[in-house]
C-alpha cells in the first residue's frame, strides 16, 4: 500500500510562501507517486490560484474552518488507501517517504499504527525531534544546500514514541473513528492529541513511533489551518478542559503516562 503513494492532507490559511516551500519539497523529494490535497481555510492570498495553475488538488471553505474541520474536507477526497498529515510549515527531505514505507514493513505495522516523521527543529529541545538545529525560519531564510549536507549526520537514531504531525495513518483506520473530532474549539487546536487518544482507546492502538530515517524539516511557525487563532493563549486551555470533560484525563497525562511520548519507542 506504501508504494502506491498517499493522500498528502495539508491544511493552509494566507500562508502561501510556506505551501509553495512544502509542496515543493514533496513534489522534489518523494519517492512515491503521492496525491496532494490541501484544504484553503478561507485564503485571501492567492492560494487557490497557485494550486489550480499547478493542477493540484484542494477543497476550500469561504471562512476559516480551524484544523479539525480543514483536515476533514480534505480527506474526504483521498483516494490513496494511506494518509499522510502534516503542516505547510513542514519541508519533506530526501527519502522521507520510502523511509516510512520500510520502517513499516520491517516492524510489521498494522494498521491501527501511528507512525510519524522525524521532525528537525530550528528552536526549543523536544525529545520527540531534533532540536534545537536551526537552517531557517522561513522559506526565503531556509538554508537548503546546508540541511542537505548535514542530513547524513541525522540518521541513525532511535525510534520514540510520538503523537506529532507529519503522520501516516490508514485511510481505514481514519474513517473508522471519523476523522479529527470538530467538537473541539479553539479553531481545532488539539485536534491531533485528541485523535491519537481515540487511536489508543477505540483502535487499541499502542504504537506511536517514530520512522527516524523519514526526515523533514519544520519552520515552527504556528497551526498552519488555523492562524491566527482568536482563541489566542486560550486554545490549550480549551483542549485541556475538553480532555478532563470528555475523557476524564488530563491530556499531559496521557501523553507522558500512558504513552510515555518521548521514550524510546519499544513495538508492543
Amino acid at each position: 500500500l506504501f508504494k502506491e503513494g498517499f493522500s498528502v492532507i495539508i491544511p493552509s490559511w494566507d500562508r502561501l510562501d510556506y505551501l509553495k516551500a512544502t509542496i515543493y519539497s514533496i513534489q522534489a523529494w518523494s519517492a512515491f507517486d503521492h496525491e496532494i490535497i490541501v484544504h484553503v481555510n478561507g485564503s485571501t492570498d492567492g492560494t487557490q490560484e497557485f494550486l489550480t495553475s499547478n493542477d493540484i488538488k484542494f477543497t476550500e471553505s469561504e471562512h476559516n474552518l480551524g484544523v479539525a474541520e480543514a483536515v476533514n474536507c480534505a480527506a474526504k477526497e483521498a483516494t490513496k488507501e494511506v494518509l499522510f498529515f502534516t503542516d505547510n510549515d513542514i519541508l519533506m527531505l530526501p527519502g522521507w517517504d520510502s523511509a516510512l514505507a520500510t520502517f513499516a514493513l520491517d516492524n510489521n505495522a498494522k494498521h491501527n499504527w501511528w507512525i510519524n516523521s522525524l521532525m528537525i527543529e530550528p528552536n526549543g529541545n523536544n525529545p520527540c525531534c531534533i532540536a534545537p538545529h536551526s537552517y531557517g525560519t522561513h522559506p526565503s531564510l531556509f538554508d537548503e544546500e546546508r540541511l542537505l549536507k548535514d542530513i547524513p549526520k541525522f540518521l541513525g537514531r532511535e525510534s520514540v514514541v510520538s503523537t506529532y504531525m507529519p503522520a501516516v495513518l490508514s485511510k481505514k483506520a481514519w474513517e473508522s473513528l471519523g476523522g479529527a473530532n470538530t467538537d473541539l474549539k479553539a479553531m481545532g487546536a488539539g485536534w491531533d492529541d485528541e485523535l491519537a487518544f481515540r487511536y489508543w482507546h477505540k483502535l487499541v492502538c499502542r504504537n506511536y513511533p517514530t520512522a527516524p530515517e523519514s526526515l523533514c524539516y519544520h519552520f515552527q511557525a504556528g497551526m498552519s489551518g488555523a492562524r491566527p487563532n482568536p482563541m489566542g493563549s486560550e486554545a490549550g486551555k480549551t483542549r485541556d478542559s475538553f480532555f478532563k470533560d470528555t475523557y476524564e484525563v488530563k491530556p499531559e497525562v496521557f501523553m507522558n503516562d500512558v504513552i510515555k511520548r518521548g521514550s524510546k519507542w519499544i513495538a508492543r
